[in-house]
């Protein structure tokens, strides 16, 4: 695994490598006639991938907490949940008109959330990321 600043990358992390049958060139990928053929994997599209963000989002962070702030703060808790609920009901109102999100889009969605919950882990009001 590559280290570069004390972080792991996960594409190294999680990298596919062939496994030992394909390696040594006795594996095949023609199923046996007898035994189920697995279809092949698709990613889901940029739409169904923002929706499913979105709802894993939604219930991964308290939006509706009624005290956001236990005093000392890093970082204003209940305006980053307020500024959060924003960018998820901006990306429904966009999907529900058929807009489809780009790869970046979902990314920078991605990073933001996980910004803001580990902010609100900072503050004491969720638990810790793993």
């Amino acid at each position: 695994m590559s280290m570069q600043g004390g972080r792991r990358h996960a594409a190294s992390r999680f990298a596919v490598t062939p496994s030992k049958a394909a390696r040594s060139g006795h594996g095949s990928r023609a199923a046996a006639p007898d035994s189920p053929q697995m279809p092949p994997t698709r990613k889901p599209d940029p739409a169904i991938a923002m929706r499913l963000l979105i709802e894993q989002v939604r219930t991964a962070v308290p939006f509706g907490l009624a005290r956001a702030c236990n005093g000392r703060c890093d970082g204003c808790s209940r305006k980053l949940l307020d500024w959060l609920e924003g960018e998820l009901d901006d990306w429904q109102a966009r999907l529900a008109a058929d807009e489809q999100p780009h790869l970046g889009d979902i990314d920078r969605l991605a990073r933001s959330s996980r910004k803001v919950y580990a902010a609100l882990a900072r503050n004491g009001l969720v638990p810790p990321p793993f």
